[in-house]
């Protein structure tokens, strides 16, 4: 052991002698302080240093997480070009046996020059790390607020560095290996540049296999575990398939041959093919998706960390907005404990300073939420038993090409076209639902996956029928059933499917087959009403006709018909909890509809001064209700803006924007940067405010007239044009 660690350290000092000419080390350290440089530059130019800051702000922390993303490129370079170079020196002198000649095991040899790779890297991350403090610290200097700033290097960053280390070692072993039995220095550096390039494509075809080389390094830097281990399969992986590789390209240059390497005689084929089989072995086993299991209770549980004093949270029916359980908030944590059956499906959980998420939870689940509101940001970390499904993508966002092509009348005369490129899409998006897996490498689990199969299925077919519509237009005698789409998918959805009533599209599909063949002149909302009355009594009419009535009363005109709506059609309903909440949003409906009285709200201004709604009487008043730390809020924002700026001129009409922040410091400092065409103004009590405005969620938008009356009390969103048209009819009618 002792010769073996001799030969070692020798041959080690010998390739640091030799990489002392080659610059190796150099270009690496070079090449780490370029991102942080540069982005440092551009702060100086632009003013970004000195900010006003409303919150907390670590400034390494926001520097590293900037940089971190173009430095995974620079740090791929460099293994790429330092792994191919290391070996080359030899090749390109042509002192291969000559080192080989020395008082040296090849083992030595071959794990030096290795190590001396590693180490590379390892300098490339630390420079990175440390030019990227110093950067910080400097910035931090310059800023003048230093209430807020901080300047700590936390743990989470330094994880994510030494996780990138360990990910790193799958892409040197595999071009170490390269280099060293290919002479060629351009035969490694075209892999590397190979994989680069592969990685890209593979990624916009979503079809980027969780194993290749730069998938692993992404991970690393931007996937931490959701369930608070240090590392990740990804780093496993990388670690498991560099000894694998190490093993076979050891072999290789030790025994110059591949036949002497692996198949010389009985002992060497037995110990390579074991020795791979083992390493493979354990491969596909961290590969291996796993799942979650079921508890034997439900459960929702967390905590949730706010400067707002939240003392209720209430977990709400995703389809109706019905409240299913109201729980105490703490001390900051909250726990619902569950006995009745909960369907498998989807939920909102909100708490009562409006912050919402949605959840996956059913019977025998157990659902762990960590809410953290910090200044404008809200972060969800959730986990349990409902892992996969509640940290993957959901698939009500989701957005393809065919919908595109119908959307925009492409291939509007080719229906064979349009039937194949759903056949495709479909496919395509069932395999990449296949493919969905969390950071830890969790799936969905099967109950979820079959819902999630159907949810596909309803997709593809609603905008098949959108499709036919157009057609029938042009074509009375289009018949959907001719076509191949139809034929593989229509008799794959179950039209009475309770657990599937949650999604928009099943919904629209079962709602426009029922109402098929009603030729009357009725909207179809009422249409459909009438059809799903006459369903037999079950969940699934119960469910379906609560549905369609919300709707019908968020769309009734006035009191008289929304109270209409309701007294026709709750006969059909046999479920006390649905009876009387409706009952409750007929209310509701009524106190906010058009022509009643608007409770006269009190806000405070920029400067501190008491505003209520009565100080605009004589004006129309359009309310944009948001928070800062609300995202929708902030994307629909600029489309108020410029509806305010458009009527800039008209003293008729007043623009105002309610915040309902508790954090009042951070109101100021976006509200006080706000075009002044719209009055900033945040409310007194934002409790009372909520309640009588009847804020369920935000952004809201909300019409009231120069007398004080609703005109509208949940507007269209501000970036819908019917918000334009509902602004444009109302001044019109004065």
């Amino acid at each position: 052991m002792t010769q073996y660690i001799s030969n070692f350290t020798k041959a080690f000092r010998a390739e640091s002698i030799k990489m002392k000419s080659t610059r190796i080390v150099l270009t690496a350290i070079v090449l780490s302080v370029l991102i942080p440089l540069m982005a440092f530059v551009f702060s100086l130019i632009n003013g970004e240093y000195n900010s006003d800051l409303t919150e907390k702000t670590n400034f390494f922390q926001v520097s590293f997480n900037s940089y971190i993303s173009v430095f995974e490129f620079i740090a791929i370079l460099v293994a790429i070009i330092s792994a191919s170079r290391i070996s080359q020196i030899e090749f390109k002198n042509n002192t291969w046996q000559l080192i080989e000649t020395q008082p040296l095991s090849k083992f030595s040899i071959y794990f030096a020059k290795y190590s001396k790779l590693l180490i590379i890297n390892a300098i490339t991350i630390s420079v990175f790390f440390a030019t990227t403090y110093v950067v910080s610290f400097i910035l931090y200097l310059l800023q003048e607020n230093k209430e807020f700033a901080t300047i700590n290097i936390g743990f989470e960053e330094i994880q994510t560095a030494i996780r990138f280390w360990v990910s790193l070692l799958f892409l040197t072993t595999l071009i170490y290996v390269i280099s060293v039995r290919f002479s060629n220095f351009i035969l490694s550096i075209i892999v590397g540049i190979g994989l680069i390039i592969s990685t890209s494509i593979l990624q916009a075809l979503n079809i980027l296999p969780k194993w290749y080389p730069l998938k692993i390094t992404s991970n690393a830097i931007s996937n931490p575990s959701d369930l608070g281990y240090f590392f990740t399969y990804s780093e496993g992986f990388s670690v498991v398939i560099s000894l694998l590789l190490l093993f076979i390209g050891y072999k290789w240059y030790a025994n110059k041959t591949f036949k002497n390497a692996f198949v010389k005689n009985g002992k060497t084929i037995s110990t390579s093919l074991a020795t791979i089989l083992i390493l493979s072995g354990i491969c596909f086993w961290i590969l291996k998706p796993n799942q979650m299991m079921q508890s034997n209770e439900t459960l929702i549980s967390g905590t949730i960390t706010s400067p707002d004093n939240i003392k209720e949270g209430y977990l709400v029916d995703a389809l109706t907005n019905a409240t299913l359980y109201t729980f105490p908030v703490s001390e900051n944590q909250f726990k619902l404990q569950i006995t009745e059956d909960l369907k498998l499906g989807k939920y909102h959980l909100k708490f009562d300073n409006a912050i919402t998420t949605p959840i996956i939870i059913g019977k025998n689940d157990i659902v762990n939420i960590e809410v953290e509101h910090k200044g404008n940001d809200v972060n969800f970390k959730k986990t349990g038993t409902r892992l996969a499904e509640n940290n993957l993508a959901d698939l009500a966002e989701l957005s393809t090409t065919i919908a595109y092509f119908i959307s925009n009348d492409i291939y509007a005369d080719n229906p064979t076209k349009i039937s194949e490129e759903l056949i495709d899409e479909y496919e395509s998006q069932l395999k990449k639902l296949g493919n969905a897996y969390t950071n830890d490498n969790y799936i969905i689990r099967d109950d979820y996956r079959a819902i999630q199969q159907k949810q596909l299925i309803a997709y593809f077919i609603n905008l098949w029928n959108q499709y036919e519509k157009k057609q029938l237009v042009k074509d009375e005698n289009f018949k959907k059933q001719d076509y191949e789409f139809y034929k593989l998918l229509n008799d794959k959805l179950n039209r009475k499917d309770t657990e599937m009533l949650f999604d928009n599209n099943y919904r629209q599909i079962v709602v426009q087959e029922l109402i098929a063949n009603d030729t009357s002149d009725l909207d179809e909302n009422t249409k459909s009403l009438n059809a799903i009355l006459k369903l037999p009594n079950d969940s699934f009419k119960e469910k379906l006709l609560t549905t369609g009535i919300v709707s019908a009363i968020d769309q009734s005109k006035s009191a008289s018909e929304i109270v209409d709506v309701f007294d026709t059609y709750k006969v059909g309903l046999t479920d006390a909890k649905n009876i009387n909440y409706l009952n409750a949003k007929v209310q509701d409906a009524i106190r906010l509809g058009k022509n009643a009285k608007a409770p006269n709200f009190e806000a405070f201004d920029l400067n501190g001064n008491i505003v209520r709604l009565q100080d605009f009487k004589g004006k129309f008043v359009v309310i944009d209700v948001w928070a800062t730390w609300c995202g929708p809020c902030k994307y629909v924002s600029p489309s108020f803006e410029k509806a305010a700026n458009q009527y800039a001129k008209n003293e008729n009409i007043v623009f105002i924007a309610i915040s309902v922040d508790k954090n009042k410091i951070a109101w100021i400092s976006q509200a006080k940067n706000k075009p002044k065409t719209v009055k900033q103004l945040i409310a007194t009590n934002i409790d009372t405010f909520g309640k009588e405005y009847s804020i369920e969620s935000i952004p809201r938008f909300i019409l009231i007239d120069k007398e004080g009356n609703f005109v509208n009390s949940k507007m269209p969103m501000a970036n819908e044009s019917a918000f334009d048209i509902v602004l444009e009819n109302t001044l019109k009618s004065e």
